[in-house]
């Protein structure tokens, strides 16, 4: 056999006997669990020291007892009333969300000086309710409604308004021009009038030039009709002195 084989097995007698001889102490001084009087001086089992200690308290929480059963009562009949207060407040909250109209208004809370009123049945009273003009208060749903349809005729304004402004801007760029260059309406109303100030200047010029024309073309067909008399009166005195 070898060192390390010894010295296993030396290690293991030494462990089993130290081991034997802590059971030997739990077995002496262990506790008692059960339920058996000492004798010669022993103690008692714990379980009647633990059983005297139940005894001792069981009078205290008998009062604890009955009251925890009363509050289970009151516990039992206030859980079936708030399934009933929860049906009464969904249908209430149902109908201020889709079914209220202006024929039939939607209902609220009725309030004394700010505080809400219950009535015998512990629930608030509901009144018929108004919006902060004196209007029927109606559904969420309703409200909705009026609100897309709202939207939908301010965008068509919008739209319109668009429509318009583009129409406007169109409009005073033909009346005063745009960034291009391109004269607009009264530019060509001050070229117009400029032109009929130079045409009516022309005119102003012309006309004397025109009537003296007139005067001088009045005296060339007078001179043209009295050549042409004597034209006629040397034809006339050569055919006689032929």
């Amino acid at each position: 056999m070898t060192s390390l084989g010894k010295g296993l097995v030396l290690t293991n007698l030494v462990l089993s006997f130290g081991v034997a001889i802590w059971a030997l102490l739990v077995y002496a001084n262990g506790t008692d669990w059960s339920n058996n009087r000492g004798k010669d001086g022993a103690r008692d089992g714990e379980l009647l020291a633990r059983i005297d200690n139940v005894k001792k308290w069981a009078d205290s929480l008998i009062p604890a007892a009955r009251a925890w059963n009363a509050t289970r009562v009151d516990l039992a009949r206030l859980d079936e009333r708030r399934a009933s207060d929860r049906a009464w407040y969904e249908k209430e909250l149902a109908f201020d969300r889709s079914g209220a109209t202006k024929q039939s208004r939607a209902l609220v809370v009725k309030q004394t000086n700010g505080q809400p009123e219950y009535g015998p049945d512990g629930r608030p009273v509901m009144v018929a309710g108004a919006d902060q003009f004196g209007q029927p208060l109606e559904s969420l749903v309703a409200y909705n409604l009026a609100r897309e349809s709202l939207h939908r005729q301010i965008d068509a304004e919008t739209k319109n308004l668009t429509k318009s402004i583009e129409e406007d801007t169109e409009l005073t760029n033909r009346l005063g021009g745009d960034a291009t260059g391109s004269k607009g309406l009264q530019h060509r109303i001050l070229d117009e009038r400029g032109k009929l100030a130079e045409a009516i200047n022309e005119q102003l010029f012309v006309r004397p030039l025109l009537i003296n024309a007139v005067v001088e073309s009045d005296l060339v067909f007078k001179r043209q009709r009295a050549l042409e008399a004597r034209i006629k009166e040397l034809e006339k005195v050569g055919v006689a002195g032929k």
